[in-house]
């Protein structure tokens, strides 16, 4: 990219695991504010509900198809390849308005739109929006319709719930314990 002569803005959150200390001539590097990353992150504003809910379709889809094949529950396998496949074909099937109405909702805007463009684009943003609440919402019917054949731990859960269930799994861990960081440092 300094090739092309390319600028980039990059915005993280303040994560433990975010190194701040990295400089390149090119990459700008802004952090959101502090407890701001749910509000502000494109991510957190529908596109990781959009890919949880393709990729467990995959996933859902898979299970009932070896049902039919099936013995026992250690009968169906799922590799790490299977997984790979489904994350591709889940983040390949979110949409372009997904991701750039994302960005928006978070408060990404262009600052140099005229108000007549303004208004255009905020119905068509709208209706943009609109259609991705209806893509959401209809790749959650199917994933309802596709939990009916399954059972967890004896229960039917909805898609939503299907969906939502590991978003209090934290993606990192911090070190507070100061054990913990004896530990790593005797081990050194």
């Amino acid at each position: 990219m300094i090739s092309q002569k390319r600028k980039i803005l990059l915005f993280i959150d303040h994560a433990p695991c975010h190194n701040s200390e990295s400089q390149y001539s090119n990459v700008d590097v802004k952090f959101f504010p502090a407890n701001t990353t749910s509000q502000l992150q494109p991510l957190d504003q529908g596109i990781i509900k959009n890919f949880k809910s393709y990729y467990r379709q995959y996933l859902v889809k898979y299970i009932i198809s070896r049902c039919a094949v099936a013995q026992s529950c250690e009968d169906i396998v799922i590799t790490a390849l299977d997984a790979i496949y489904w994350t591709n074909n889940a983040w390949k099937t979110i949409n372009q308005s997904t991701i750039c109405n994302s960005f928006q909702t978070a408060g990404f805007k262009s600052s140099n739109i005229q108000s007549t463009t303004n208004a255009i684009t905020d119905i068509s943003t709208q209706l943009e929006q609109q259609a991705d609440i209806d893509d959401i919402s209809s790749t959650l019917q199917t994933l309802d319709m596709l939990l009916d054949h399954v059972k967890i731990d004896g229960e039917c859960l909805s898609a939503s719930e299907f969906v939502d269930m590991h978003t209090e799994i934290p993606v990192f861990n911090e070190w507070n314990d100061p054990v913990d960081k004896q530990i790593i440092i005797d081990k050194a």
